[in-house]
Order: C-alpha cells, then structure tokens, then sequence
C-alpha cells in the first residue's frame, strides 16, 4: 500500500514536469497566429477608417450639391423674372456690357444675345476663383458663393451648417475652404467642359468617354455636343471658324458642349486627376492648359478615387 502511495506520488511530479512549458515550436505557431491576427487586424481598421472618410467626404459633397442646386434654380428664377421685366435690371445691364465688350455684336440677334448675357451673369454669380494662385482658391470661392453671395431672393447658406471637420483655412490666407476627410480642398468646376472635350474640338470616346464615366454618373455621349444654354447652337454655329470657338472658349466654355457644375475631391491618393480650376486664360495662374474648364492633365490613372456630385460614389 504504501508502495502504492509513492507511485502514485511520483506519477503526479512526472505529470506536474511534464506541463511546466511549452516547446519552442509551440511558442512559434502561437506567435505566427497572432502577427497574422493583428496583421488582418490591422487590414480591417484601415478599411474602416478609408470607408468612414469616403463616407464623410460624401455627405459634404451631396449637402454641397444641394445647396449648390438651389443656387441655381434661383439663378434660373432670376433671370426669368430680369427677362420678363420692363425695368432694366443693373446687374443685367452690366452683364450686357460685358459680353459687347468681349465680342463684336454690331450684328447679334436679343436671342443670342441673351444667352451670352446669361452665361456672363452665371460667371458672376458662381466664381470658381477669388484670384489667388494657390489650389485651394475654387475651393474657397465655393465657400464664399454660398455663405456671402445671395443670388436673387435667394440668402447666402448659413455657415453654421457646416462641421468643424468640413471647412478650414488650410493655406492660412485667411478665406476658409471646403475640405474632405482626408483634409485636402474640394475643387469646384463651373462648366468642365474640357472634361468632355479635351481638345476643345470633339469628344473622343476612347481617352475622353473614360475619364467623364469616373466622374460623371450615367453620362451619356448623346449629350456631348449639346449647350444647355443653347440647344440650338445660335452662339456658335458648328461651321464657325477656329478663331471664333477659341474666342468663345477663353471667355466662357467650348462651344457647343454639354456642362454642369462639378464639385471634386482628389480622394485618399490626393491626386486630382486635372488641371487646377484656376489655372488657364485670365485666371490666377496663366497656362495653355484649360484647367478653368476641368482638363485631365494626361493622369488618368489618378481619376479612379475620385469623388465628386456626380459620380456613383457621390450620388446626384
């Protein structure tokens, strides 16, 4: 019996030795699962956090468009009621002063002319630059428009609509800008027309098509050759010379071309994908390039990530 005891006692030592640790090859499967863990782990929080910035980049994009809409149904109501008025509206008349400053209109007809009033009075009252020389300027014109600009009965938007986390002062000159949730300026487009056509001439459906379908939802080639303000080509008729298209596109936008206004953010990379609103004829920075008119600057890889009001990511 008592033999017994001390087997038994022995029996238990042996076992309490025998789980006193783990090999080394098992401390290394355990290692290798929990890198691979925190690894994946790491994967999905990152994941997470890009989502969550698109997401927020978004809903200030469609709250942007929206409240960008409204401008213009305004805008539309306004100079409906100017058109239909005996009295002579001052802005209107400024306007109009404006386009027989720019073009020889000795023989116009009041329709054409009215159209080339409207799109001067639509520069005006939707500036995508406030002159400055920095990428962030249409950005901040953007704010200014829709915070101290009224567009006839129509009052500016309430700053307080806006988050903390959507505006900033990022180049310190003082005028806010809207920003996405990676904290880079949105860029605004009044008529990115040279999005559509990219050499000012025609749409190309193999390098031009692919670069609108990234940026513009639903876009349909149909629409290419279409002014909205123009439907009937009466500004410029299609066998107008070079000279008078080109005249046309350094004032306003190339002719005969469909536009809308266009709201964008470069996205995680930060890469636009075109050339700066305020680059161009006239503009802050003085180039060959359209960029006033949303030229890709010949990185069309850099379009994929984009968001802006129009697209599929976006909504419009």
């Amino acid at each position: 019996m008592n033999a017994t005891r001390a087997e038994r006692r022995e029996k238990k030592a042996e076992s309490r030795h025998a789980r006193r640790g783990f090999t080394l090859v098992e401390l290394m499967v355990v290692i290798g699962i929990i890198a691979i863990l925190i690894s994946i782990l790491g994967v999905v929080l990152a994941n997470m956090g890009q989502q969550a910035k698109e997401a927020a980049t978004n809903a200030l994009i469609k709250k942007l468009h929206s409240q960008l809409e409204q401008r213009i149904e305004a805008f539309d109501r306004q100079i409906g009621l100017i058109e239909n008025s005996p009295r002579v509206d001052p802005d209107y008349r400024n306007a109009q002063n404006a386009v027989k400053s720019k073009f020889n209109l000795t023989t116009i007809s009041n329709s054409r002319l009215r159209i080339l009033v409207r799109k001067e009075m639509m520069r005006a009252n939707f500036p995508q630059t406030l002159g400055s020389a920095d990428v962030n300027d249409s950005s901040e014109a953007l704010y200014h428009m829709l915070t101290n600009m009224k567009v006839g009965e129509s009052p500016p938007v309430d700053a307080g609509e806006y988050l903390a986390s959507e505006v900033a002062d990022t180049d310190g000159d003082g005028n806010l800008e809207f920003i996405d949730a990676w904290g880079n300026p949105l860029r605004f487009y009044r008529w990115p027309t040279r999005l559509l056509k990219s050499d000012g001439i025609t749409h190309d459906e193999t390098t031009d098509h692919p670069n609108v379908a990234l940026l513009i939802q639903g876009f349909s080639d149909d629409l290419v050759n279409t002014d909205p303000d123009d439907p009937l080509g009466l500004i410029i008729p299609a066998n107008s010379s070079a000279a008078v298209k080109t005249e046309f596109e350094d004032a306003y936008h190339t002719a005969n071309t469909y536009f809308l206004p266009l709201i964008v953010s470069a996205g995680p990379d930060g890469l636009l994908g075109l050339y700066e609103p305020n680059e161009g004829v006239n503009k802050a920075i003085p180039s060959s390039d359209y960029g006033y008119l949303a030229e890709p600057n010949g990185n069309s890889g850099e379009l994929t990530d984009n968001i802006t009001n129009r697209n599929q990511r976006a909504g419009d």
